[in-house]
């Protein structure tokens, strides 16, 4: 399963990243390609990845339309399928579990209804390996209400990505409590202009007790207790050469 496949704007994330990178660990096929919403910074990379490894199937939020998602999908919407809340798929002992979307607003010539825009459209994923659990939000700013109650008792591992790059109006703080993670991931750099979006990031988390990693693009700098150890841990060539993309 691959969710999300970046932009094409700016150097294309599938041409240049994502294809190289499943090629280089051995996948010749995907069986899921998950589109949490139709926003190019999500989707742009779609188009190359679907012309150079073949996909079974495309998942896409319920209600949007396939158009929205670009000619490459559109012309394959044989292979679509609108998925919500519920929604469920399992491989290799592991299970990915759609959480929530947002469907009931009409989608229009120009786009969603008054009543939630695309972001609150996203497909919310969790997946679910033994005791771990990570949590996909996509690019929800309602909130963790979007991700429906937890099963009473239920202990798990769990890992967070922040929804909307780490955005501050994505209610990061929200989801932490939430969710208390033993990781919190957040991309925390605006794709197009590089700014940071939260400049308390590293503080912020580690007052909320993660374990935080952050990566310059060829080594991953852990911290924890508020002192950093530079792992000196080297990435995949591959991604390194990506630096960074949305």
């Amino acid at each position: 399963m691959v969710i999300d496949c970046g932009s094409a704007l700016r150097g294309d994330a599938g041409s240049r990243i994502l294809s190289p990178f499943l090629r280089g660990i051995g996948v010749r096929k995907v069986d899921i390609l998950v589109l949490t919403h139709p926003h190019e910074d999500h989707v742009g990379g779609a188009a190359a990845l679907l012309d150079e490894i073949p996909v079974d199937e495309i998942w896409i939020p319920e209600g949007i339309p396939v158009e929205a998602f670009g000619d490459s999908v559109a012309k394959r919407a044989f292979r679509v399928r609108g998925k919500s809340a519920g929604d469920a798929f399992s491989a290799g002992g592991a299970s990915v579990v759609v959480r929530s979307s947002a469907p009931g607003d009409r989608w229009g010539a120009n786009g969603p209804g008054r009543g939630r825009g695309v972001n609150e459209r996203s497909l919310v994923l969790e997946i679910r390996y033994g005791l771990v659990s990570v949590w996909l939000p996509g690019d929800v700013e309602q909130g963790p209400d979007a991700w429906g109650p937890e099963r009473a008792g239920e202990r798990r591992i769990r890992f967070l990505f922040l929804p909307h790059h780490g955005s501050p109006g994505a209610a990061p703080d929200a989801w932490c409590r939430a969710a208390a993670p033993a990781v919190t991931v957040s991309q925390n750099s605006n794709c197009f202009t590089r700014r940071n979006l939260v400049p308390s990031v590293q503080d912020f988390f580690l007052e909320n007790g993660a374990f935080t990693i952050r990566s310059d693009g060829s080594e991953a700098f852990c911290e924890t207790n508020r002192h950093a150890q530079d792992l000196g841990v080297p990435l995949a060539a591959s991604l390194a050469r990506g630096g960074k993309s949305c």
